[in-house]
């Protein structure tokens, strides 16, 4: 079993859903970057701050992470021993985030920093659906320039459940 397992995908793939479920088999400790990015009331960090936290999660020893956060993605590959890519087809993330954000049990996550609620505006909808012509790309040009045999892609829930299953 790894000790370093980065999940990314798109916003409403599945990411914080899937690293929960991995933290709970595994009982590694769990970092979502949302919380460690964002300071209260989605005040970003310095292009440093983010560099220098971002190195001090990748030494730890173990952790399972979650969150895309190009910037440092090659540098948080190059620490991971498993890289898990939730390729989720836009529509069921698009639903997904539009579903947490008019749900008011899930207006504010666990998985985000304080006073970060949930977002419905239409740029972060339009970030969804560009996602698989913008970030996608750099993903999967980023995956092929690290060690591809710890790279696992899942596509859907049936996917996410035989990966589950497995462990």
């Amino acid at each position: 079993m790894p000790n370093k397992i980065m999940i990314i995908g798109c916003c409403g793939s599945g990411k914080s859903t899937l690293s929960k479920k991995l933290h709970e088999k595994t009982r590694l400790p769990l970092v979502h970057l949302d919380r460690e990015y964002y300071k209260p009331n989605w005040v970003k960090p310095t292009s440093d701050e983010w560099k220098a936290k971002v190195l001090a999660i990748c030494n730890r020893d173990q952790w399972i992470m979650d969150g895309n956060y190009i910037s440092s993605m090659e540098t948080r590959m190059q620490y991971a021993e498993q890289i898990i890519w939730l390729d989720v087809n836009r529509i069921t993330c698009l639903y997904r985030a539009f579903i947490r954000a008019v749900l008011p049990s899930k207006k504010h996550r666990s998985d985000m920093g304080e006073g970060c609620d949930e977002r419905h505006d239409l740029e972060f909808y339009r970030f969804i659906w560009d996602f698989h012509k913008t970030t996608r790309p750099q993903i999967s040009h980023l995956l092929k320039n690290c060690k591809e045999s710890n790279a696992v892609i899942l596509k859907n829930k049936r996917d996410i459940k035989e990966y589950l299953s497995k462990l």
